[in-house]
């Protein structure tokens, strides 16, 4: 099982390698299709816990509340039709310390430079995670225990330019702050934590001029099958809970109508999305509407306040009514949706890819290439890596087809499942103990895709967790997917037992150590198959380049950064590697870049060789 698993993983990555050479081919360009045309898009487990570092700086990205979804996407907000988009914002210069007087000791200065991160951390994290009720709900156990949060949010936030605006004068002004402390005064950890800050927030101001070229709409991970999924994972325990999940509800039309605006705007802009993504998402919002009478809202809804004690029989009779009257206002706010995004068809003005674009999409891509890859990475610098990786991999998997020519029939045919889904969760956690550091107690219960979603849903997800109590998980799981998926190890490995699970788990007990706002920031077989199989099958795969060129790049660039730091560090220690150690080091450094953690494992190659 462990070889064979091992064996046909590296077909699913190096299919995610490729798709994602592809993406670079959209903006370089380089020949867009000169990647193998792959048989599969499955990724390797390892992955996720390996190559996706915490995707932190999504979170405050918007009040896109998605991204507490391990599908999240990427959010921002809309322009009004007569206000010029935003332009170029420089990010304040570095300013050096203010040297007090009289000068103080190391020992003051560091207290002092140490209060004013954390200070700083905690009005950060407050401040991003009222950006909206669900997100807040669902990040925050309790807020009791956080002083700095006085004001609950009560819907979704604002999705307009203006707010975008606000949201990028705000990260001046911290950056401004950050600047202020002096950096060479602060502890290892700490220095990591004003690093990794800095770096987003300077990343957000530049990239705060490409605000058209974003699409919430995504034909994957849309915020339309997105926002309805997650209003699922709003726990009601109490009558106030009820009555704050209503009230959110209630604000969905809303939220929606400026949805629809930031798409006419960027329509206005010639920027709206090609007609076959149109299509895509279309289907996708009426396949939510033609389930209106089976709405998947209707029954969880009466299910939560059926455990509620505090409700009476009436009670709970009207708060059904009620929410029943506000689900049918969602769905006929996806009607206007609807009818507004199809009035935009044939409004694209070129074929989606960013290079069509002109020097502004290029340099559009080589920002959001640098926030989806974690690093502080040229496009050039990235192709080369995942070429790199690409070819280790096949060499890898050419020495398996020499050791077993069928290795690639198997790849279709192979169970790679040890029974039921808490079976393979066993298995999984007993293959990795040997491997990475324990985790504290938790718990993990699973949960069925409602069957509206299935057709755009991820075969199975992992639901981030509140970021001052991580022990109760869940993984959604996507039957429709799942029951024919024959790398059922794989998607379980991936969401769980080393993936999402392992890693959001593992941050939690490094609390202490990075802050509340570094957590809460925190994700072949290629066979070459002839002309005509690839004239048949490149337009899929450009599809994918096109509508998400960052999609499985982050994955993609992530996986090939630590593979190849992985490598390096098996060659240089040689028979003094010892992976445990290797791994936890990796994961001890917490939330955040690779341009700034990968040296640190140089640091530990260096004292283990």
């Amino acid at each position: 099982m462990k070889k064979a698993s091992r064996d046909l993983a590296l077909c699913g990555v190096l299919c995610a390698l490729a798709v994602a050479i592809m993406a670079m081919g959209t903006i370089l360009p380089v020949a867009t299709y000169c990647a193998p045309v792959l048989a599969s898009m499955t990724l390797l487990p390892v992955l996720i816990l390996c190559g996706e570092k915490l995707s932190w700086a999504m979170f405050f990205a918007s009040a896109m509340l998605s991204l507490l979804l391990a599908l999240s996407l990427f959010g921002c907000s809309a322009a009004p039709k007569d206000t010029a988009a935003p332009i170029a914002t420089e990010a304040p210069a570095a300013a050096s310390a203010p040297t007090p007087e009289p000068e103080p000791t190391e020992d003051t200065a560091r207290a002092e430079a140490e209060a004013a991160l954390k200070e700083l951390d905690g009005r950060m994290f407050a401040e991003s995670v009222v950006s909206d009720a669900l997100s807040f709900h669902l990040t925050v156990a309790h807020p009791e225990n956080f002083p700095l949060i006085t004001d609950y949010p009560t819907g979704w936030g604002e999705f307009t330019y203006a707010e975008q605006e606000a949201s990028n004068e705000e990260n001046i002004a911290w950056l401004e702050e950050l600047y202020a402390i002096d950096r060479n005064v602060l502890s290892d950890d700490s220095r990591i934590t004003y690093d990794t800050l800095v770096q987003f927030l300077e990343q957000g101001i530049e990239g705060n001029q490409y605000y058209y070229y974003n699409e919430v709409l995504d034909t994957f991970v849309g915020l339309h099958s997105n926002l309805p999924l997650n209003l699922v994972f709003y726990d009601m325990h109490t009558k106030a809970d009820v009555e704050n999940y209503l009230t959110l509800l209630a604000d969905t039309p809303r939220y929606v109508g400026q949805v629809l605006a930031f798409e006419q705007e960027k329509s206005a802009d010639g920027k709206f999305m090609r007609d076959n993504a149109l299509d895509k998402v279309l289907e996708q919002i009426k396949a939510f509407m033609d389930a209106r009478e089976t709405c998947f809202l209707f029954a969880t809804f009466d299910e939560f306040i059926a455990d509620i004690d505090e409700l009476s029989d009436e009670e709970r009779a009207a708060y059904s009514a009620r929410n029943t009257e506000l689900v049918n206002a969602l769905i006929d706010s996806y009607q206007v949706l609807y009818d507004g995004l199809e009035a935009l068809r044939g409004t694209a003005t070129t074929d989606g890819a960013l290079y069509t674009y002109g020097e502004e999409g290029k340099a559009f891509f080589a920002t959001e290439l640098k926030y989806n890859a974690c690093a502080d990475i040229t496009p050039e610098e990235a192709l080369k890596i995942l070429y790199d990786e690409l070819n280790a991999q096949l060499s890898k998997l050419y020495d398996a087809a020499k050791k077993d020519a069928a290795v690639f029939d198997k790849y279709d045919t192979v169970e790679l499942s040890v029974g039921t889904t808490e079976e393979n969760i066993e298995y999984l956690k007993e293959l990795m103990a040997d491997y990475y550091p324990e985790l504290p107690e938790h718990t993990l219960t699973f949960m069925d895709c409602p069957s509206e979603l299935e057709d755009q849903f991820s075969p199975a997800a992992y639901l981030i967790p509140p970021v001052d109590d991580a022990s109760e998980n869940l993984i959604i799981l996507n039957n429709k997917t799942l029951e024919n998926d024959n790398r059922y190890l794989d998607t379980l490995a991936h969401e769980g037992y080393p993936g999402h699970l392992y890693h959001y788990q593992y941050l939690r007990t490094l609390i202490n150590k990075t802050g509340y706002t570094r957590q809460a920031l925190s994700n072949l077989t290629s066979a070459y198959f002839g002309d005509e199989a690839a004239t048949e099958l490149k337009d899929v795969y450009y599809d994918y380049a096109v509508e998400n060129p960052f999609y499985f790049l982050e994955y993609a660039m992530g996986y090939s950064i630590y593979q190849q730091k992985l490598r390096e560090a098996e060659d240089i220690c040689g028979a003094s590697f010892d992976l445990r150690s290797f791994h936890e080091t990796y994961l001890n450094i917490g939330p955040t870049y690779f341009n700034i953690s990968m040296p640190i494992m140089d640091e530990w190659i260096s004292e283990h060789k």
